[in-house]
């Protein structure tokens, strides 16, 4: 019903305004005084003629050389120079003197006046009406102006037939404007139409978007109207779907790394494991030996010490590996813990940042790339270090893909740092840094520029998700093309107001 009303209320101010826009122009045209405007168009023209003749008549009287035939005739010849330059459409002008003498003419062919036509003009100086007179069988029309110093009539004169010629142009003038009215219609006609069915194909293209993968396509449909309803339902589903995409996306890039943690892991805890292997055999083996010599009697003093020695380096060396297993394993277990958790501990920053770039190790074990952790020493707060964990893994994964493309050697640089009750953390690298362009765009849902080698474009979305929403902060990225990157992030120190 909304839009049935919406409808009428395109369609009939339209038509209305056609209807009367025709009509006006009809009524216009018909009852427009040819003989009016005629008069306004050679009146206007006339008055200026009569200032600038009556400017050089006060020049002349000024300077007491009115009766200077030499200055008279000049100031005349500049008159009647600035009368040919005079536009008077559709005609000419005309002075004349009381002896029915034409004293100028600006047309080329030479339309005089008939006889007693001054006298005429004398007896009717008071009227302001047009003459209409008849000069070798044409009909003109003339507009007039004495001017009593020098007893010139200045007539603005038109032809009658131009007059006719824009009476038509008015006829033609309304049946243009009827057909404008007509297409005006034809063309409401049409825009009515599209808003019918332009919301439909909006509401298409969303879901195909939202088919192809595209999550953050929204619908752009203005009205209260049932179009409108429908289109705030689907972008209501569109943000519902999008977010729990973002969800599962971030879920599935934390499980992805976990598995590369436990990639890493399983690669760092093979020399340690090994060589208390290799220990433990090598120990098996003089056991061996040494229950050999005592069952045959050949056990001596210097056989037992030999191997007490060789014993006490053996269970030494299992014991260093064993650490440094267990070491892995407590750094792994840490970070991949926090990952999956969202929950808040104490933590003691610098080692923390130790423990995530030991994990990423792998992915810049074989390069020439360095990271460095500028982190206070002892610098502990109350926070969520699994959101941290991810905020420096997806910042550090970035400089690897993004930051360090196409370069041999690049370094990182990660300073956390207590000021006036925040936490503000200095991500840095030397690589190649973002475009303007690409800036503004940095923190938006699947923005990536890696499509092609499979980026999912969540990485700095998830970072500015956790920042503002879970760590209560703010970040912002500082950058120039072949400058590197700086992200600063600062949020609540917990601990300063616990």
């Amino acid at each position: 019903m909304r839009f049935r009303k919406r409808l009428q209320m395109h369609i009939i101010p339209i038509l209305l305004f056609a209807v009367l826009f025709v009509t006006a122009t009809v009524v216009y045209t018909t009852n427009y005084s040819v003989r009016t405007l005629q008069e306004d168009i050679m009146k206007y023209r006339l008055d200026v003629v009569l200032q600038y003749t009556s400017s050089e008549y006060e020049t002349l009287s000024r300077v007491n050389l009115q009766k200077s035939k030499r200055y008279v005739e000049e100031s005349k010849d500049r008159i009647f120079e600035f009368i040919k330059e005079t536009e008077l459409p559709g005609g000419f002008f005309i002075i004349a003197n009381s002896d029915d003498d034409v004293v100028f003419h600006s047309k080329d062919k030479v339309v005089g006046l008939p006889e007693g036509t001054n006298q005429f003009l004398s007896d009717n100086q008071n009227e302001s009406a047009l003459l209409t007179y008849k000069y070798e069988g044409e009909v003109y029309l003339a507009y007039y102006e004495h001017f009593e110093p020098w007893d010139w009539y200045v007539l603005a004169v038109a032809d009658r037939s131009i007059i006719f010629k824009d009476v038509e142009n008015a006829v033609r003038l309304s049946m243009l404007a009827g057909v404008a009215a007509l297409l005006i219609a034809g063309y409401s006609i049409h825009v009515i139409a599209k808003t019918i069915s332009k919301p439909v194909e909006d509401l298409t293209k969303g879901t195909n978007a939202m088919k192809e993968g595209n999550y953050d396509a929204r619908v752009k449909v203005e009205g209260d109207d049932e179009f409108g309803e429908l289109a705030d339902a689907f972008n209501g589903m569109a943000e519902e779907i999008e977010e729990s995409f973002i969800q599962i996306r971030a879920k599935s890039e934390s499980l992805s790394l976990l598995a590369s943690f436990a990639a890493g892991m399983s690669h760092d805890l093979k020399t340690p494991i090994g060589n208390t292997t290799t220990v433990v055999s090598f120990m098996d083996n003089e056991l061996g030996k040494l229950q050999n010599a005592y069952e045959e009697d050949r056990l001596t003093k210097e056989t037992l010490e030999s191997y007490i020695n060789e014993t006490e380096e053996s269970i030494s060396i299992v014991t260093k590996n064993i650490a440094q297993a267990s070491e892995l394993v407590t750094g792994y277990k840490t970070v991949s813990v926090d990952q999956l958790n969202r929950e808040r501990r104490w933590i003691d920053l610098k080692k923390y940042v130790d423990e995530i770039i030991y994990t990423l190790r792998p992915k810049f074990k074989k390069t020439s790339f360095e990271v460095n952790n500028l982190v206070q020493d002892e610098l502990t707060t109350w926070t969520y270090p699994g959101a941290l964990s991810q905020i420096l893994t997806n910042l550090i994964l970035n400089s690897l893909i993004h930051g360090f493309e196409n370069m041999d050697e690049g370094v990182i640089n990660i300073a956390i740092t207590k000021n006036e009750g925040n936490i503000v953390m200095i991500y840095t690298d030397n690589g190649v840094g973002i475009s303007e362009e690409h800036l503004k765009k940095l923190y938006d849902a699947f923005f990536t520029t890696k499509h092609a080698q499979g980026g999912s474009g969540l990485g700095m979305h998830i970072i500015y998700n956790l920042v503002k929403s879970l760590l209560h902060g703010k970040v912002e990225c500082e950058s120039v093309l072949g400058q590197g990157v700086k992200f600063t992030i600062v949020f609540p120190d917990e601990s300063f107001f616990s």
